[in-house]
């Protein structure tokens, strides 16, 4: 049996770049998705900081405290943006090896 296995490997690696990139892709969707979120979540709350800050009603060290406030929020949406990026990367790898496996499949049943 004769095949051309660096064409079946050049295949392999561009199905498998496909797959990344489309993973990739909505990854960056999602986390921009998450970003906006957040931030229409924490505007209010930043937007009441600055005007207490700038009626001199809080120190700019009680801002600062504040702030770290608003960061715990953000590692909160930090921490499940990592639980969601797992799952993205048992997508990507599922998607790699569906790929990989057309491609050899198809490659091998083109064999006489």
């Amino acid at each position: 049996m004769s095949f051309d296995i660096s064409g079946i490997l050049g295949n392999l690696a561009q199905g498998a770049i496909d797959a990344a990139k489309q993973v990739a892709t909505n990854m960056i969707k999602e986390a921009a998705a998450d970003a906006i979120a957040f931030l229409n979540v924490a505007l209010p709350t930043l937007s009441r900081y600055v005007d207490l800050l700038a009626s001199k009603q809080i120190t700019p060290e009680e801002f600062k405290s504040l702030m770290l406030g608003l960061k715990d929020l953000a590692t909160m949406a930090a921490l499940t943006q990592a639980g969601l990026a797992e799952i993205e990367v048992e997508k990507t790898r599922n998607a790699i090896l569906k790929a990989v496996t057309s491609v050899a499949i198809g490659a091998v049943s083109k064999i006489p």
